[in-house]
């Protein structure tokens, strides 16, 4: 059974070895056709480092609290406007070639967004890195654009650091005058109600309940000196000159009584009004320490603002450092020739297998034996096996051809074959 079935597969591939041959030939060759004609797509780019401030946090707090991918996101979006991109094309000479010709502005500008990719790298230790890459069809332009393009980013984050600094900086000076200014309102207004209210103020209360008990000791011996006048009045009443003495001091005496009864209403009313001022001076020295304590804290900010902008200024602060410039790129990214060669590998079989499994199928359903047909003379079962010798023949080195292909590159495979060909027509010659 094995035997018989290894015969018939044996006979269904001799009947139909062009269907195999073919597919593997026009396969092959449509794939090189692709490797040689399809536009290569060259990329090139460039690392760069994040350098970190030379003056750690722990010196002097940050005052921006924008992390690296955020950064590196909005340079990203400015460089991809279309001022930068304009000046991109024109130092590099994109788009300069007479193909070109033709194409808008715009259509320049899309083609380089879509080309540009920037791509950031989150350390573990600490070391922030991002990437820069273009591609395009013309290696030693897209190296010089990501030159260009890493040379217009540092420069930008460099302005976009300044900027940001400064613009803190400002903001802290406004947000300090402003609150300097109210500083002083509410010191005035402490000042003004210390004025106002002075005697009455909750740190005199002692003093006054010991004046109002004086007062009360007084009006004690007013009172007493009072009646001693009546009584010496009463006496004198006979005596013309020691009456009128008397009641000279009682009139004295009621006035000296009333005086200290005021002076008692008043420093009652102090005292009575003691917690209510309390109140009012706890809620304006609550009011005072809260302001102070945030001019103190914005005038720190305000100080490391400063510092920030001198240490930015003089180059302290991040920096972005190029760690490996772009290179001219000597193997393209598309197309792929390696994968390339194993799909037209893998399409020859497919078709090859699935023709001959068709004709079968058709031939079985129009009810043909498959049986091996004469092949007539014999030159012709000759020419035939040439024929089939040869085709494998091409066949096998259009695979070798393509898979050393794969392997060098079409560039370098090119190279070689003109170095070979020059140097048969040299010994030729």
């Amino acid at each position: 059974m094995e035997s018989l079935r290894k015969t018939i597969l044996s006979v269904l591939m001799m009947r139909r070895r062009w269907m195999l041959i073919l597919s593997f030939f026009f396969c092959t060759t449509g794939g090189i056709f692709l490797s040689i004609t399809t536009p290569r797509i060259y990329e090139a780019d460039t690392l760069i480092l994040v350098e970190p401030k030379s003056i750690p946090d722990k010196y002097m707090a940050p005052i921006t609290e924008v992390d690296v991918k955020q950064r590196v996101s909005t340079i990203t979006l400015q460089i991809k406007s279309r001022t930068y991109i304009e000046q991109v094309i024109k130092d590099a000479g994109l788009f300069a070639t007479p193909e070109y010709r033709n194409m808008l502005l715009e259509e320049k500008v899309a083609s380089v967004r879509k080309n540009m990719k920037v791509e950031v790298t989150i350390g573990r230790k600490g070391t922030d890195s991002f990437k820069i890459s273009y591609k395009g069809t013309d290696p030693e332009k897209i190296a010089k654009t990501v030159n260009i393009l890493a040379g217009i980013f540092i420069d930008e984050s460099v302005r976009v650091m300044q900027a940001e600094v400064v613009g803190a900086r400002d903001f802290l000076d406004a947000e300090l005058g402003a609150m300097a200014d109210k500083l002083v309102n509410v010191e005035t207004s402490l000042r003004e109600y210390r004025k106002i209210y002075m005697g009455g103020l909750p740190e005199q209360l002692g003093s006054n309940l010991k004046m109002l008990d004086g007062l009360y000791m007084h009006m004690d011996a007013k009172q007493a000196e009072l009646r001693n006048e009546k009584l010496m009045m009463f006496q004198a009443r006979d005596e013309k000159q020691l009456y009128e003495r008397a009641d000279e001091n009682i009139r004295l005496c009621k006035e000296d009584i009333s005086k200290i009864l005021l002076q008692i209403s008043a420093y009652e009313r102090r005292i009575e009004d003691t917690p209510k001022r309390e109140q009012e001076m706890m809620s304006l020295k609550r009011n005072y320490e809260n302001i102070r304590d945030s001019y103190e804290s914005m005038l720190d900010k305000k100080l490391d603002a400063d510092l920030a902008v001198s240490m930015e200024r003089k180059g302290k602060g991040s920096r972005f450092r190029i760690l490996d410039r772009a290179r001219m790129p000597r193997k393209p990214i598309s197309p792929d020739i390696r994968k390339l060669f194993l799909r037209s590998l893998a399409a020859s079989f497919l078709v090859g297998f699935g023709l001959i499994f068709l004709m079968e199928f058709v031939g079985w359903l129009r009810g043909a034996v498959p049986k091996s047909k004469p092949d007539g003379t014999v030159w012709r079962h000759r020419g035939r096996q040439i024929m089939t010798i040869l085709f494998i023949m091409m066949d096998f080195a259009l695979l070798m051809f393509f898979f050393i292909m794969s392997i060098k590159g079409v560039d370098s495979f090119q190279a070689l074959i003109m170095k070979m060909i020059m140097k048969m027509f040299l010994d030729i010659g």
